[in-house]
């Protein structure tokens, strides 16, 4: 907890605060009389057990010694496990396929695989799995049983046959749209069947990429911003097999965007699609508050930038979103410029250390200050 001006809050020695957590009418018949306590300790940046909470009217009640974020969980026995999805026939990456894990003990869960065909995570010990692989285009391309396993660091490879796509190829230059230059520090979002890929200029201002796509003439997006011009673009295309498809994108002053990269190069949220991202802000008295949200999106959580500025400079701030945590000890925002009246913009750079892995990250924005 925090107070209006950043100053952290927390309870004296000695003081407890009593946590409620409400459970579920659904879970209600399984849910242990008492159940561990658990809290995210920013410097470990992992979670620690501490006390437990006890079922009382469908909630769990517990005492707590200081203000954090805190969680009622009861672990079951977990292993690791690696699953990588390959097609001998294209030997690029396959980013976009789904993979469907179902356990009889905890249900359903579903990822997206990443640039290079894996995708891990936690799984039941003990326990066959059933699996089902899903292509670009949703269409079923494996399915089997894997497990048990009853040890860490397991690996499956997983071989498919993407009959139902084809490659294509992207290419184009980036641009600032006032000197024509081409700009080597820009980093492209290519949108297409509802899929969304990464790639970054050359030195000389270009980017190249080769995709699996279901249908021809479908349409796709080109969006790419820099950090360093502090400014973003984007063109729409009609995708073919026929040829390279190049689509020139000019990054111009007045777009709004916003982008947090994480220290792989890998985006964490946003981009400048303005009609698939809200990005703006609000001005108070003593502080700035930074939105984004996807309108369209239920499953992904809103992005907020809080700092106690209202004009040009260097600011302690904190960031909360899907997957990064920043508090103002560990996150700094440089405004370049503030244009304080309804409708004028903001422009800077954010830099921090993500709390919720540890890694560090960096950012670019340009938006308009909203009522």
């Amino acid at each position: 907890m925090e107070t209006v001006d950043g100053q952290y809050v927390q309870l004296r020695e000695g003081v407890q605060a009593t946590l409620t957590v409400p459970v579920s009418s659904e879970l209600l018949g399984d849910a242990p009389n008492e159940i561990p306590l658990w809290h995210f300790d920013d410097i470990q940046h992992k979670w620690v057990k501490e006390g437990f909470a006890t079922l009382i009217n469908g909630k769990y009640v517990g005492q707590v010694s200081h203000f954090s974020w805190w969680n009622c969980d009861d672990f079951a026995e977990s292993v690791s496990l690696c699953l990588q999805i390959f097609d001998g026939r294209y030997q690029g990456s396959l980013e976009g396929i789904v993979v469907e894990l179902i356990s009889e003990s905890v249900g359903t869960s579903v990822a997206v695989i990443d640039t290079e065909g894996n995708v891990s995570g936690l799984i039941p010990a003990g326990e066959s799995l059933q699996i089902t692989v899903y292509d670009q285009c949703s269409e079923v391309v494996y399915t089997g049983t894997i497990g048990p396993y009853t040890e860490n660091d397991n690996k499956e490879i997983i071989p498919v046959v993407l009959n139902n796509v084809e490659i294509y190829a992207f290419s184009g230059t980036i641009f600032d749209c006032e000197t024509m230059s081409p700009l080597d520090d820009a980093v492209i979002s290519i949108n297409v069947e509802g899929n969304t890929y990464y790639v970054a200029t050359d030195d000389n201002g270009v980017y190249a990429m080769s995709l699996l796509i279901c249908e021809e003439d479908a349409e796709y997006v080109v969006s790419a911003y820099s950090v360093g011009a502090g400014m973003a673009g984007a063109e729409e295309g009609i995708a073919t097999l026929i040829g390279i498809n190049v689509l020139n994108v000019n990054l111009c002053n007045e777009t709004p965007f916003i982008v947090i990269i994480d220290d792989s190069g890998e985006a964490i949220w946003g981009f400048q699609i303005i009609w698939e991202l809200v990005v703006e802000a609000r001005r108070k008295p003593n502080e700035t508050i930074i939105y984004s949200n996807y309108p369209n999106s239920p499953f992904v959580d809103d992005l907020s930038i809080g700092f106690s500025g209202t004009t040009i400079g260097s600011y302690p701030a904190s960031i909360y979103g899907p997957n990064l945590i920043a508090t103002n000890e560990v996150c700094t925002v440089n405004i370049t410029q503030y244009e304080s009246e309804i409708g004028g913009f903001i422009k800077g750079t954010i830099q921090g250390t993500n709390q919720s892995n540890g890694t560090s990250f960096t950012g670019s924005f340009s938006l308009p200050i909203v009522e």
